[in-house]
């Protein structure tokens, strides 16, 4: 298990986050979502070891994550933009990784490289974003890590790859208890494969728990009406968020969708139509209801 509590990172006098807790199960697939600078990057080095909390502790199993290499030989952090020089080629990865990680799988490095379409005797500087992050993931799967962090999992790799990414990680997952902590903009990809998540925004954790249960306590609506509606119309039901075009408005709210039937209908709607509320749809409304 992962345990965060009460962590603080600052640059100089800038707080990234702070006062952020988490408890993440073995085996979990879990989502770190928020906008651009939210500090998901960040966290995640801090996860991995990399960055010093100025408050707060990570721990894995209850021994502290930071300046703990035996513990950090059993997590794998793949960042955005990994660093390479312009003469490293995958053959030197392959060599300065199986250095550092005990458990590294040479066979299983080159059975997803050829699954990749990967040729690792070639200069990385002269590969695609896709093909850079083909080549870090099976790094990072040949690891065998008991924690895995990706940032921006899924980005720059085209839908049957990324297919291929998913079905390695469940099994991982189902095989080896693995952990997964996934940063990610695509949430329609992490709402496939994740079974939890946190949401950080404002240097703060504002929504985290099971995906499917949270994303499952609310819902969407879409109303008409003969004449033009504002926000406060709708302000006795407590919405979400609350978005009007023209006479049209689309209300998410927390809540049963069949204990608010009598309140929908308060300000005599010509139509209410129940919407599929997915991961994207409650992100939003979180971070706009903050």
């Amino acid at each position: 298990m992962i345990t965060i509590e009460h962590l603080k990172k600052c640059f100089g006098s800038y707080v990234v986050f702070e006062n952020v807790s988490l408890s993440i199960d073995q085996g979990s697939i879990f989502g770190l979502v928020g906008i651009n600078g939210a500090g998901k990057s960040t966290l995640l080095r801090c996860i991995s070891g990399v960055y010093a909390p100025e408050e707060g502790k990570i721990l894995l199993d209850d021994e502290i994550v930071y300046d703990n290499s035996k513990v950090k030989e059993s997590i794998m952090f793949v960042p955005d933009e990994p660093f390479a020089s312009v003469y490293t080629k995958g053959t030197d990865l392959e060599s300065t990784y199986s250095s550092y990680y005990p458990s590294f799988d040479h066979g299983l490095f080159n059975e997803l490289l050829n699954d990749f379409q990967i040729d690792k005797n070639k200069r990385i500087n002269t590969f695609s974003k896709g093909m850079k992050r083909r080549l870090y993931l099976a790094l990072a799967f040949a690891v065998k890590p008991k924690i895995l962090l990706l940032d921006e999992a899924f980005d720059g790799l085209d839908p049957a790859v990324r297919l291929k990414v998913k079905k390695i990680l469940i099994k991982a997952v189902e095989e080896d208890k693995m952990t997964t902590i996934i940063s990610s903009h695509a949430l329609r990809e992490l709402e496939d494969i994740c079974d939890s998540y946190a949401i950080l925004d404002n240097k703060h954790i504002i929504s985290s728990g099971m995906l499917g249960e949270n994303v499952n306590a609310c819902f969407k609506v879409q109303m008409a009406f003969q004449e033009i509606k504002n926000k406060n119309d709708f302000a006795y039901l407590n919405p979400i968020s609350c978005e009007i075009e023209g006479r049209v408005v689309t209300l998410v709210i927390r809540g049963k969708r069949e204990d608010y039937q009598a309140l929908l209908e308060k300000n005599n709607p010509l139509f209410i139509d129940d919407l599929e509320l997915n991961f994207e749809d409650f992100f939003i409304s979180n971070v706009e209801d903050k």
